[in-house]
């Protein structure tokens, strides 16, 4: 067990979830994708920690894997004090399903179009025996929580907006009292204006319960009003971490600062872009040493060969060779 585990609700550590690639008649396997290769963060009760980067970069599979959606090729997840993930040690697999929920990018592709929403919603009440009172009456509290009306109940997901449809997601997910919420670009798909109502019914939500929240999305303006601290990853790997200010107002990693300029500013505030140059590289055949070094213009011999690890840097920890004492 890792030292201080009690100071995070979760903790990944140098997870690694490869998928493989099978080629032939007798499907041989040739080779892996490695969606994450290498990834650690930490996440703290009643905190949120986004989780930003290019598409590709692994993020949804992380989150998939810390609720047992996908196998571990390597490395551990632990919830608490419970082992929940791992290659090399017995786990237990009933912990993530108890207090780890997630809410998806589409909500009309996460409902089943042939159940009600009372249907739907009490299905987890019921299956694990949380029901208090009766389904109809459950269901129409966790309504109430996130802005329906409790009659609505009996319809179906298509007789709902985009907004109202991911408000009955969270719904679903919040109903089962979760220590832990998976947001995978739960409001991407949503009108901004939308966006921002349910970012606030996420955060009220989290002042009343006290949910951790893991906020994994590609912008970085929703991502700087929701999280408490910011995790970068880029090609599966976690390059930098730390407060949600720091890292967006002083950003440490190249890869970060490349984000970070592209974000959206007024013409009064407008900094120089930073264009990344070629392409991202193929999970399936990463560059050796440091995974951003074939995009990076600081890259140093270094960089080429030896990959870096999270280290405390300006506030933060960061994975890379510039700010490594020699």
């Amino acid at each position: 067990m890792p030292e201080n585990i009690e100071e995070y609700i979760l903790k990944v550590e140098n997870l690694n979830v490869w998928f493989p690639i099978h080629s032939g008649i007798f499907s041989k396997i040739v080779g892996h994708v490695k969606a994450v290769n290498g990834a650690s963060l930490q996440i703290k009760k009643g905190e949120t920690l986004g989780l930003v980067g290019e598409s590709g970069c692994g993020k949804t599979t992380l989150g998939r894997a810390i609720l047992g959606l996908e196998s571990t090729y390597a490395g551990k997840i632990f919830f608490e004090k419970h082992l929940i993930a791992s290659q090399d040690e017995d786990y237990d697999r009933n912990v993530a399903a108890k207090h780890i929920q997630m809410i998806f990018q589409d909500p009309f592709a996460s409902l089943n179009p042939r159940k009600t929403i009372l249907e739907i919603i009490s299905e987890g009440l019921i299956q694990h025996n949380r029901i208090k009172k009766s389904p109809e009456e459950d269901v129409g509290f966790w309504l109430e929580e996130v802005g329906l009306i409790p009659s609505m109940m009996n319809r179906f997901p298509h007789e709902f907006s985009g907004g109202q449809r991911q408000r009955i997601c969270i719904a679903r997910s919040i109903s089962m009292q979760p220590d832990l919420l998976v947001c995978d670009e739960s409001v991407s798909a949503l009108d901004v204006s939308v966006q921002a109502q349910v970012i606030n019914l996420l955060m009220d939500l989290q002042k009343k319960y006290q949910f951790s929240y893991l906020f994994i999305s590609h912008d970085l303006s929703v991502v700087r009003h929701i999280s408490d601290r910011i995790a970068v990853m880029y090609l599966g790997n976690v390059v930098e971490v730390g407060d949600s200010e720091k890292i967006l107002d002083s950003p440490q990693h190249p890869y970060t600062e490349a984000l970070v300029s592209a974000i959206p500013v007024p013409l009064e505030e407008k900094k120089d872009r930073i264009v990344l140059k070629g392409e991202v590289p193929s999970p399936a055949s990463p560059p050796s040493g440091c995974a951003f070094h074939t995009r990076c213009r600081d890259k140093m011999k270094r960089c080429m060969s030896d990959k870096p690890t999270l280290k405390p840097f300006a506030g933060r920890n960061v994975a890379c060779w510039l700010h490594e004492k020699n």
